[in-house]
């Protein structure tokens, strides 16, 4: 211990622990483990129906079980949402950025989740630019979600995986030809179509079906995200 805490010390800061060429100005890279009782400052809250969202009933709670991370429950209404952004501080570039998620959707059996990269608060549609991983209960397989601001689509995972309610870990790799998304460390998907191109940030979206009142849990033990 006195060797590494001699090591440590030799260098004036951690940044420069890791980095030979100090002229280099490292990006924008963050994870977070959603450990604790309460959820980390940094994340803000929206839920509603539509729109930003106002929340008068906090719908997002840490989860009270071993690795539990947060828990994202939709709204209680017909196309209630509850989102969890950087409330518009798009700090990562979606043609040059990393993010990895464990994740899983429970709660009412059908429903969505959608986890990625947006430049909303709580919107996924054709309007915002968005890259992400769809969890929905009436497809069977995950998807690969983009929109280029105008126009939005979605691709299944080839080959494809079936959705379910457990944990995996996602991967979305943003380039400027692709969007691919991986799970468990396989390649599902390099999506070229309706790309987005601005500046995002995470959100993490949990959604009811049409008519369903019932709440679908995003729950996200770890998050990372950095520019490439």
């Amino acid at each position: 211990i006195h060797g590494v805490l001699q090591y440590i010390m030799a260098f004036p800061s951690v940044y420069e622990m890791f980095v030979e060429d100090l002229t280099t100005v490292r990006k924008q890279h963050f994870w977070e483990y959603f450990s604790g009782s309460t959820l980390n400052s940094r994340w803000t809250e929206r839920n509603g129906i539509s729109g930003d969202g106002t929340v008068s009933t906090s719908y997002a709670v840490m989860a009270d079980e071993v690795n539990g991370g947060v828990k994202i429950s939709s709204n209680t209404g017909t196309w209630g949402k509850t989102a969890l952004s950087f409330n518009g501080k798009r700090q990562f570039d979606a043609t040059a950025s990393v993010m990895i998620f464990n994740g899983r959707r429970t709660g009412h059996n059908i429903g969505y989740n959608i986890t990625g990269l947006n430049d909303s608060v709580m919107t996924w549609d054709n309007a915002p630019q968005e890259v992400g991983i769809k969890n929905y209960s009436g497809d069977s397989s995950f998807k690969v979600i983009t929109s280029d601001g105008t126009q939005q689509s979605e691709t299944d995972f080839n080959p494809t995986v079936a959705v379910d309610t457990n944990f995996h870990q996602f991967k979305i790799i943003n380039t400027s030809t692709s969007n691919s998304g991986y799970i468990d460390g396989v390649l599902g998907l390099s999506k070229t179509t309706n790309r987005p191109t601005g500046k995002v940030q995470p959100q993490m979206l949990a959604m009811t079906y049409y008519a369903e009142q019932a709440s679908v849990i995003n729950q996200i033990n770890y998050v990372e995200c950095y520019n490439t």
